[in-house]
């Protein structure tokens, strides 16, 4: 007799490890999934944090205020900002000045449900007489 075939238990035991292969790999990617979402919402996060904080270090000094809670606009409508602007010194940039000085410092908060807080904080001068 001819054994080049395949006999009908060979194929149900290689059926059964490719299916136990399969849900292994399945089990990976469903924990793997909610992470990579997360590290997406996070670089979203911080991208619409560093473009808020251009957009308002390129206002002319006079100009720039405190703005509360507010959305963005379309695609990324899931997100929220607000931004605190606080007068500071040279000597201490991390001391709110009850004074108006020459440096404003500008820090942006964006955060969503899918996303913790993230903040981008930077000062901003001029060199006008206030």
């Amino acid at each position: 007799m001819n054994n080049k075939a395949f006999t009908l238990v060979e194929l149900v035991v290689a059926i059964v490890v490719i299916s136990v292969s399969f849900l292994a790999l399945i089990a990976v990617f469903t924990a793997v999934m909610p992470k990579s979402m997360g590290v997406e919402s996070i670089s979203k996060a911080t991208y619409l944090a560093n473009r808020i904080t251009e957009e308002t270090a390129a206002k002319k000094f006079s100009s720039i205020s405190s703005v509360g809670q507010t959305n963005f606009a379309i695609p990324f409508d899931k997100f929220k900002y607000e931004i605190v602007i606080d007068f500071v010194t040279t000597a201490e940039p991390d001391v709110v000045s009850v004074n108006p000085t020459n440096f404003k410092r500008v820090k942006v908060h964006v955060w969503s449900n899918l996303s913790p807080t993230v903040e981008v904080v930077t000062l901003v001068t001029t060199y006008e007489s206030l």
